[in-house]
């Protein structure tokens, strides 16, 4: 499973959906391919409030 980092105030979180990001992988969204987690976050507000974000497995 693949999940997305986004730096949020300095700290690396995972994302649980389009506002919230959480500490702990577990309770991150999970997504079964990398290419399915970069389209989800294509037009998506956190995308531009956040320009860091990575998809990691």
């Amino acid at each position: 499973m693949y999940y997305i980092r986004i730096m949020v105030d300095g700290r690396c979180k995972y994302l649980y959906n389009h506002r919230v990001a959480v500490f702990l992988q577990e309770y991150a969204k999970a997504f079964p391919t990398e290419q399915a987690a970069r389209k989800y976050m294509e037009g998506k507000q956190v995308a531009k409030e956040h320009p860091w974000w990575i998809v990691k497995r």
